[in-house]
């Protein structure tokens, strides 16, 4: 995966930074008061010691980096603009640039924190820690260009998103968000799962009776929430298809709109919505007291 090697290639310890003059495992040694570590299992474990913890977490990889002073964040130079990094970003590189030893750590954090280990998107796949950097990386961009749940107009309870939208906890709590539908067939479900209520539906909606049941089933879940007095986020990758896909459903069933009008209706305020018009269909065939073709309103 050509976008993958070059991100790769830009990962602090893969040649093209300038390592610190000093080594950090021999400074945390000499701090320490041990041997110099020789593997990298004993530069890590000497690091979780320094730390104080003895598993870490992207978090506490970031907040590490933000209490350094400028005397501990080494020197080196990158191929691509740092400037232009995300404050998060930055962090991570300014570890990575002292602790290069690390770089297979925090890849393996960063793909844990942003996908689904499981998912059928990158599974079997050759390469699969390359397809889930590349999902993660893509996952991080969007947290920054596309991360507030957008509100269907006239439907203050009824929201959509990408990705993007769902790993911004301040945009979520912002929006009165309390459940997540997660139609995402990458992205890590349940990220905030103390905070919020999720319902996971992976690989999103085909046009098979499984599926329908599966569109069902979500619908059901919005009106519940809906009853509840409660605000409800439908998000897939890119929030534009199957995450519509349900929001048009759930219009179809309880306010009796067509698949034209409830498209049209999204597009309002998600102008890149793009449902399953086929699934619809079909659905409002099978589920629905009377169909609503397309053009119906």
């Amino acid at each position: 995966n050509e976008k993958v090697d070059a991100v790769m290639g830009k990962i602090p310890g893969s040649g093209t930074f300038a390592a610190s003059k000093s080594s950090p495992e021999a400074d945390f040694a000499s701090a320490k008061k041990v041997k110099s570590p020789k593997t990298e299992e004993d530069r890590m474990e000497l690091l979780r010691a320094s730390i104080g913890k003895s598993t870490l977490t992207l978090d506490d990889v970031i907040k590490e980096s933000a209490e350094w002073d400028e005397s501990e964040i080494p020197n080196f130079e990158s191929t691509i603009d740092i400037s232009q990094l995300s404050d998060t970003d930055k962090l991570l590189f300014t570890f990575l640039a002292k602790y290069p030893f690390a770089r297979d750590f925090v890849v393996e954090l960063v793909i844990d924190d942003y996908t689904n280990p499981e998912s059928s998107a990158y599974q079997g796949v050759a390469g699969e820690v390359y397809s889930r950097l590349d999902y993660a990386l893509e996952a991080m961009e969007l947290y920054e260009v596309d991360y507030e749940p957008v509100m269907i107009k006239g439907h203050p309870f009824l929201y959509v998103g990408s990705v993007g939208a769902s790993f911004t906890y301040g945009s979520l709590v912002k929006a009165g968000i309390t459940h997540i539908v997660d139609l995402s067939t990458a992205a890590k479900c349940n990220q905030f799962k103390d905070d919020f209520e999720y319902l996971c539906l992976e690989d999103g909606f085909h046009n098979d009776d499984e599926s329908l049941e599966k569109l069902d089933h979500g619908v059901e879940f919005v009106e519940h929430v809906r009853k509840n007095g409660g605000k409800v986020m439908s998000h897939d990758w890119y929030g534009t298809t199957n995450s519509c896909t349900l929001l048009v459903g759930w219009l179809m069933k309880y306010e009796g709109m067509g698949v034209k009008e409830g498209t049209t209706l999204i597009q309002k305020t998600r102008p890149m919505a793009q449902p399953y018009v086929h699934v619809l269909e079909k659905y409002g065939k099978k589920y629905l007291s009377r169909a609503n073709p397309p053009d119906a309103h």
